[in-house]
């Protein structure tokens, strides 16, 4: 199992932006994604602009699947222009 958290701050301006294109990307990764185990999206509370991806693959072979996806890279060329600080990729170890 391969765990990925992503976590980047939106312009306070573009956030029904980034919302709209959150939901179509996660619908697209629910449907045509055995491997991802589980994705998961959050919005950090106390900070309204910023969000967290958790994701869970089966392994690397899902975990390349996605990522080589066109729906990722349609989502990435919507997110990053909308970013006021630039996601930061983190791999997590489960601990048992």
């Amino acid at each position: 199992m391969i765990s990925v958290m992503v976590r980047y701050r939106i312009k306070k301006e573009k956030i029904k932006d980034i919302l709209k294109a959150i939901k179509k990307f996660v619908k697209n990764i629910e449907k045509r994604e055995r491997g991802t185990l589980l994705y998961k999206v959050f919005r950090i509370e106390k900070k309204s602009n910023e969000f967290v991806h958790f994701m869970i693959f089966e392994d690397a072979k899902a975990e390349e699947i996605h990522k080589k996806s066109e729906y990722v890279k349609k989502f990435v060329s919507i997110l990053y222009p909308l970013c006021e600080k630039k996601p930061v990729f983190v791999k997590l170890n489960y601990i048992k």
